[in-house]
């Protein structure tokens, strides 16, 4: 199956009429047969790199443009922390998520949400 035609757009579930960016989900779960059968899907993107999209010859200017892989949890598994898999010993329970997708971002209000998110621990499988 090619992945050419599983580009869709991205917004955020703060601003969803504006497009963010644009994503690519091979493991997207088929959903009955329509024109916009993955619409309001919610994912988690993780923030890989950054890159710089430059234009203009004598008036230069530059847009950050966020490459992020996109997870979905993985239902029915949760690991606990400190358990021997090294990373720290607080206890508790680590989310599993498995990669869906790739895209980048280059809206500056979603980009600014990324950077106000807290961390958080997570296992990808």
């Amino acid at each position: 199956m090619s992945t050419i035609s599983n580009w869709r757009a991205i917004c955020s579930s703060q601003k969803p009429e504006i497009i963010a960016g644009w994503g690519s989900f091979e493991r997207l779960q088929q959903r009955p047969s329509s024109l916009c059968a993955d619409y309001g899907v919610a994912v988690f993107a993780l923030h890989v790199s950054t890159r710089y999209l430059r234009r203009g010859v004598w008036i230069k200017s530059s847009t950050r443009v966020f490459d992020v892989l996109f997870l979905e949890t993985v239902a029915g598994r949760e690991e606990e922390k400190g358990g021997g898999g090294g990373g720290g010993g607080e206890g508790g329970i680590t989310t599993v998520v498995r990669r869906i997708g790739v895209g980048r971002i280059a809206d500056a209000g979603l980009i600014q949400e990324f950077e106000k998110a807290e961390e958080c621990d997570f296992i990808l499988v």
